[in-house]
């Protein structure tokens, strides 16, 4: 395909943000793509367009170069995504550790269950909530170990619809155990707006 090197700079920044160039160029880059193959589609899609490609790659593991272990489970991946999304990965394969070597990463004190849900959020930004509490908040505790704030508040806001007379407290001891404010506003928010049900709960005598 015969291009100019600005068009194709141009045509890998719509390839990547899925900004579109105007004017003439705009128009070389439209042409461009039309010859390769790339779909069109509205800005507004783009990033739901982005994930489902990136879910797809993560699934079939294609191009994959870097292995993630939690013992039972290994997750293929590929470093540029999770190391431009995640700092710690980043720091790990990026230096001179262990890892960066063999492309691998032992994370036995993770379940699989949170491994993947924290790789489903590095890849597409989203994530689906587990319906047992505890998994959350281990995942809650992993968003804040891999600096992950938005990852974290996507874990607070599924918890909130799971805690109750029933698990608050125990959910509140974990939160000052690993120092989880956002988790510890959480339960102590619950207990005030119970106020009326806790006399009566078999739970909190």
């Amino acid at each position: 395909v015969a291009t100019t090197s600005r068009s194709l700079k141009a045509f890998l920044r719509l390839v990547y943000t899925g900004e579109a160039t105007s004017g003439e160029l705009g128009g070389e880059v439209m042409r461009l793509a039309s010859e390769l193959g790339l779909p069109h589609q509205q800005q507004k899609d783009f990033h739901s367009a982005v994930a489902n490609h990136l879910r797809g790659i993560l699934s079939s593991s294609r191009f994959s170069d870097v292995l993630l272990n939690c013992g039972e489970s290994d997750i293929r991946c590929h470093r540029a995504i999770i190391c431009c999304r995640c700092e710690f990965f980043d720091a790990m394969l990026s230096s001179g550790m262990r890892e960066g070597a063999s492309q691998e990463v032992s994370l036995e004190e993770m379940s699989p269950e949170c491994l993947q849900s924290l790789v489903s959020f590095l890849y597409t930004d989203s994530t689906t909530p587990s319906t047992r509490i505890e998994t959350e908040i281990e995942i809650s505790i992993l968003a804040d170990r891999f600096w992950l704030p938005t990852f974290a508040e996507s874990c607070i806001s599924s918890l909130a619809s799971k805690i109750g007379l029933d698990n608050v407290v125990s959910v509140l001891e974990i939160a000052e155990k690993y120092s989880l404010g956002a988790i510890r506003r959480l339960c102590l928010e619950f207990l005030l707006l119970s106020s009326s049900a806790i006399v009566f709960s078999p739970y909190l005598r």
